[in-house]
């Protein structure tokens, strides 16, 4: 970032040395992390990998001041196996933060099993790791018990402690105060014009295919109303559940899962959609963060949301959007609402994305890193 006067040029001086993320390929660009630090970081390094319902890749981006200067892309496990797909995407990140990482980087994680040895690694080459929990998951299945488990295991013994939202920091924040940091961060929008165009009766959901979602109830507000449309751009375990239910539901062929789409396609996909949705399931997801609406409002896009997440109240105050029960009558009713007043919703949620400005946030919450060696 410059200005400048005639021929001299004042350039803002980067907050931080060097910084890694690990983040899932199907969320890395959700709530504009990686390009607050590629602004603010002398050097940012991106690890990358693909959930666990899809075969294993890893890749790992770097840039300096700005430019990318190397990719790297491991691909040797190409099983379904989430353990071993885990272990995996841990090595990658060992070689990473062992061989190719300046001594001093940051390094922030928000899944659990990356912090594994996260004190060696200290000692061993300087590197501060911050976890960032992003979720909880509530209904007790195997593969989330064991997440829960080492969630709560590294949010007591890490120094530094991020929860996106009071929600999260109620379930995990535990042990010793004094000597750690410890607050809620949530994400941010990127605010700016759009230049939407919305397809009317066109309803678009983004996020991951889990449970608890309430696209269930979604196909039944889709069986009573046959002018929507519904398009779902994510992917996950659940996806072949859902199919079949939109079969069932009998509105298989207004229900268009378009999976993983790469962050180059985006917006051309979500500025045709008239409204996005949040339907959490009452009971689910009590504890997350609806980064979904984020996503939404970040785009122009207004929302229909269930009570579930405590961000729904700033969405109502804002005017952005409708908070409903779970119920599909109530759905459509919104729907019809937000259709008869599409100006007013859309220029709420463009006031809600400039008050979550990604910069301002995150130069506020990262106010605790301090400068280190330039890279």
């Amino acid at each position: 970032m410059s200005s400048g006067t005639g021929n001299q040029a004042v350039v803002e001086p980067r907050r931080y040395g060097s910084v890694l993320i690990t983040t899932h390929d199907g969320i890395r660009a959700t709530g504009n992390v990686a390009e607050y630090f590629r602004e603010k970081a002398v050097r940012l390094s991106v690890l990358s990998y693909a959930p666990a319902h899809r075969p294993a890749a890893c890749a790992l981006e770097t840039c300096a001041n700005g430019t990318m200067i190397g990719e790297k892309r491991w691909g040797w496990y190409r099983g379904r196996s989430v353990r071993l797909g885990l272990l995996f995407y841990y090595l990658c990140f060992l070689q990473t933060a062992l061989c190719r990482l300046p001594a001093g980087s940051t390094i922030i994680h928000s899944h659990p099993v990356f912090c594994f040895g996260h004190s060696w690694l200290r000692r061993l080459r300087r590197h501060r790791t911050i976890f960032w929990i992003y979720d909880h998951f509530p209904d007790g299945r195997k593969g989330y018990l064991i997440y829960n488990f080492l969630t709560r295991f590294y949010a007591r013994r890490l120094p530094d402690v991020l929860f996106l939202g009071e929600p999260l920091e109620a379930v995990y924040r535990r042990g010793p105060e004094t000597g750690r940091h410890l607050a809620v961060v949530t994400f941010g929008t990127r605010p700016g014009p759009r230049r939407r165009q919305p397809v009317p009766g066109l309803f678009g959901f983004a996020g991951g295919l889990r449970q608890g979602q309430g696209l269930e109830m979604v196909f039944r507000a889709l069986q009573a109303d046959r002018s929507r449309r519904l398009e779902i751009m994510g992917d996950g375990q659940a996806r072949p559940e859902l199919e079949r239910s939109a079969a069932e539901a009998g509105v298989a062929d207004r229900v268009k899962f378009l999976g993983h789409v790469g962050e180059a396609a985006v917006p051309g996909v979500v500025d045709r959609w008239q409204i996005g949705l949040a339907p959490y399931e009452a009971g689910r997801d009590l504890s997350s963060f609806p980064s979904k609406t984020i996503f939404y409002l970040q785009h122009g896009l207004p929302v229909i949301m269930t009570a579930v997440p405590a961000f729904s109240r700033e969405v109502a105050e804002a005017g952005a959007g409708e908070v409903i029960g779970y119920d599909p009558d109530e759905l459509l009713a919104a729907a019809r609402r937000i259709s008869g007043r599409y100006d007013d919703y859309a220029a709420g949620a463009a006031r809600l994305a400039e008050e979550h400005d990604f910069r301002r946030k995150y130069d506020q919450a990262f106010g605790f890193l301090s400068r280190v060696q330039d890279s």
